[in-house]
């Protein structure tokens, strides 16, 4: 858990006490309150529900996770020894250590996801099958698909996966059933079912936020008026910024200011709002500049309560913009514009990305970034009222530190047993020596199984794309099987679902650092990792019953076998 970062870690554990308490993401509407999507909040809710700790919830999330890969595979893959095999290494994949240790929603994209693509493998191996084989994965399709949408504001990356995924399979079940209607139909609506998921996800959350501040949408940076508002103001031509870092320049706030009237009622609380979070720089880069507006536009009484006035502002805002594009008192910006959170992306901007993500690529195949952070053992910062409530939500037990026993009294280094019976005091440090021993033990452990796998992936990095090109080949030469084209299905998907995964990160996050090495990489596509660590595993199963089913191999095992018989006579 960080508790520096106010707008992440901080604010999910808020939104998730606010949801545990009754009161959804707040009693009243306020600049911050639908700023992220709720479903990581409802997942650190559901800890209080259930009365479980967040991380034997997480862990059961991974673990099913994991296992439904294992089940998807298992017609592909008989040996059951190899799948549990690969069941262990997969729920011991080393992650971007801030993405999977921190109180976060980064914690579980990766594991939702693999929910999801494990559903889309399963249903296409079962293409053949009986509905009841089928059905089950839609299922788990449709709610997968519907949690996912609730976890990040661009979630939407996945989709290119899933529409590839359903065609594909829509496309060899009409193959399969081509004299058979009913069949090519209810397979194929079986098929497209869980992408409702997306439409059910969406109603329902944006009708609690309508319910609770009157406003409809999911979230509003990228769902309402205020989004839309922003987006327009990303497009404002300035004709001075020739960074493509900066979205939103301060002169395109003075040029929104100057055509929109409801802007100009509090544009110089904007604008002043624009240089405090500016600092030093004239301009800010990337997405900052609308959390800039969102504060200069709360700093003028708006939110505060009332999300139907303040959605109001944001609509007109839109439409006085709108109409300054339409009649040419507004230039729109040159490039390519991929969401209402980002500014114009260029070509070069694309390219860049492509190398920066193939770069990744190599980088998260070895596992970089993974190593753990100390950081992560106690939080000095926070105040005993502060860990209290964060132990309370997440059902867990924080430590102290030295400075903290001594804000609550607690100072005396106790090293027997109080046989009067006049202080806890004694055991309270007992306990809170033990909490730092097992997160130092379990640190060291996790320490040791990341080095493993770095040093397992210098060879299986080449030799999973070795099995790749072999499968490739082998279908060209002799026709793919059904076997074998499912294992090159389900290669393919996890190779370039985790490309994608990457080239998105890379495109919307450059500005912050364009260093590959940087740590804001591993922490925005962790799903990468988990993806090209599965990716080396059906590798090295490919290249397991390749070399099981050799000649070469099997002449060699039957002459030791010969040799071994003859030694014993």
């Amino acid at each position: 858990m960080d508790v520096n970062t106010g707008y992440d870690d901080l604010l999910q554990l808020k939104n998730a006490i606010s949801i545990a308490s009754g009161n959804w993401l707040g009693k009243t509407y306020s600049y911050i309150a639908m700023t992220k999507n709720v479903g990581y909040p409802l997942f650190l809710a559901l800890t209080q529900l259930l009365n479980i700790p967040y991380s034997v919830l997480y862990g059961l999330l991974i673990s099913l996770s994991s296992f439904s890969f294992i089940k998807a595979i298992q017609p592909v893959v008989k040996s059951k020894k190899l799948l549990l095999l690969i069941f262990f290494v997969i729920i011991f994949t080393p992650i971007n250590h801030g993405a999977f240790y921190r109180i976060y929603r980064n914690a579980l994209v990766p594991w939702v996801l693999l929910l999801i693509i494990s559903s889309y493998i399963a249903i296409f191996i079962r293409r053949r099958g009986k509905l009841s084989l089928f059905l089950p994965w839609t299922i788990l399709a449709f709610f997968s698909i519907m949690y996912f949408w609730t976890l990040r504001e661009d979630s939407i990356w996945i989709l290119p996966f899933i529409l590839v995924a359903a065609i594909t399979i829509i496309i060899t079940i009409v193959i399969l059933y081509k004299r058979d209607l009913h069949e090519i139909l209810l397979r194929s609506v079986l098929v497209l079912l869980p992408l409702v998921g997306i439409v059910v996800s969406n109603v329902w959350v944006s009708a609690i936020n309508y319910s609770y501040y009157g406003i409809w949408g999911v979230n509003d940076r990228s769902d309402t008026a205020a989004a839309k508002a922003m987006s327009l103001i990303y497009q404002i031509e300035d004709n001075q910024t020739t960074d493509s870092n900066v979205w939103a320049s301060r002169k395109a706030f003075e040029l929104a200011i100057k055509a929109s009237p409801s802007l100009r009622t509090i544009g110089d609380t904007v604008l002043s709002s624009y240089g405090l979070w500016a600092g030093k720089n004239t301009d800010i880069k990337g997405d900052i500049a609308q959390w800039a507006f969102r504060f200069g536009v709360e700093e003028e009484g708006y939110y505060h309560g009332n999300g139907k006035k303040t959605n109001a502002l944001y609509k007109a805002i839109a439409n006085e913009l709108r109409e300054a594009f339409r009649k040419g008192k507004l230039k729109k910006r040159d490039g390519i514009y991929l969401s209402t959170q980002t500014g114009a992306f260029h070509w070069k901007d694309i390219s860049q990305s492509i190398t920066m993500s193939l770069d990744l690529m190599n980088k998260m195949f070895h596992f970089y970034n993974t190593n753990l952070s100390l950081g992560y053992i106690d939080y000095p910062n926070l105040t005993e009222t502060e860990l209290i409530s964060y132990e309370d939500m997440l059902n867990i037990s924080l430590p102290r530190t030295n400075d903290q026993l001594s804000a609550v009294g607690i100072t005396k280094i106790y090293s027997d047993y109080d046989v009067n019976l006049t202080s806890l005091s004694n055991h309270y440090q007992q306990l809170n020596a033990s909490i730092f021993r097992r997160r130092n033990y379990y640190i060291n452990f996790q320490e040791k199984l990341i080095k493993c796998y770095q040093a397992v992936s210098y060879f299986m990095f080449p030799l999973s794309f070795l099995a790749y090109l072999i499968l490739i080949v082998d279908g060209f030469r002799h026709q793919f099987t059904a076997n074998n084209l499912s294992k090159l299905i389900i290669l393919s998907s996890l190779l370039l679902t985790g490309i994608l995964n990457l080239f998105i990160v890379s495109l919307f996050s450059r500005w912050i650092d364009p260093n590959t090495d940087s740590f804001i990489y591993g922490f925005y596509a962790p799903s990468a990792y988990l993806l090209f660590n599965l990716f080396m595993c059906m590798g090295g199963v490919v290249l397991f019953e390749k070399l099981c089913s050799s000649r070469m191999l099997k002449n060699f095992l039957s002459t030791i076998g010969n040799y071994m018989g003859r030694h014993r006579d």
